[in-house]
């Protein structure tokens, strides 16, 4: 089976993050293209995330009002929760520029799902040693004393142990019943979203080839702690 490219993966890791979000409120996205562009959705997104209802947005009927409705929503991010945005427009979105929306996503899971402020113009969609170095302590902490330290997001997952040391962490009896490293990690992260919620935005193949998006993966790692 061939494999995505890593932007494909990433795209495709953000796309089920805001599905899990939006499906608080028993909603959806199709697409990252099509999927803000009135930017309704954009604002329901945000209320969830935030806790409060971004003001002024109203069912579009022509397109300014839609770039009104995300412009809306960017102020509201940038004034209500400073945070900052970088050569992302209301106009992108609108369009469908899936590398903007992309990287505007990326804001908000670094601010909302990470709480990390430490990188406000990203590149790439990638996360900076800092936000890297804090996430693999995360994981240490939570897995001290079941497991060997943790030391990158590729290399050390592969074998699944991790993913079973983590649900240890909260069920010291589980047991994942694999042979192989690929059916314990796919055992893991399907323990994983039925006991704990935690959907499997990333795949296990990738997981075990070592070859997931490294983005993608520590937003998963983050939903599992």
């Amino acid at each position: 089976e061939e494999r995505m490219s890593n932007s494909a993966a990433q795209e495709q890791s953000f796309f089920k993050w805001i599905n899990v979000q939006l499906a608080k409120r028993n909603s959806h996205i199709d697409s990252l293209k099509t999927g803000f562009q009135d930017g309704m959705k954009f604002a329901l997104l945000i209320e969830i995330l935030s806790g409060k209802p971004v003001p002024g947005i109203k069912p579009p009927a022509r397109r300014i009002q839609a770039i009104n409705n995300v412009t809306q929503c960017i102020y509201f991010l940038q004034n209500e929760r400073k945070i900052r945005f970088q050569g992302i427009s209301a106009e992108d979105v609108c369009d469908g520029n899936v590398k903007i929306i992309l990287a505007l996503i990326f804001r908000l899971i670094t601010h909302f799902q990470l709480h990390d402020e430490s990188q406000p113009t990203p590149t790439n969609n990638t996360f900076n040693a800092k936000t890297k170095h804090n996430m693999l302590e995360r994981i240490n902490t939570k897995l001290y004393p079941n497991g060997p330290e943790v030391k990158n997001f590729n290399k050390d997952f592969q074998n699944g142990q991790v993913n079973e040391n983590l649900i240890r962490a909260q069920d010291p009896t589980y047991q994942s019943n694999a042979d192989n490293p690929l059916d314990k990690i796919k055992n893991g992260m399907e323990t994983l979203d039925k006991q704990y919620g935690v959907a499997p935005i990333v795949e296990a193949k990738d997981i075990a080839a070592g070859t997931a998006d490294e983005s993608g993966f520590i937003v998963y790692l983050s939903m599992c702690m």
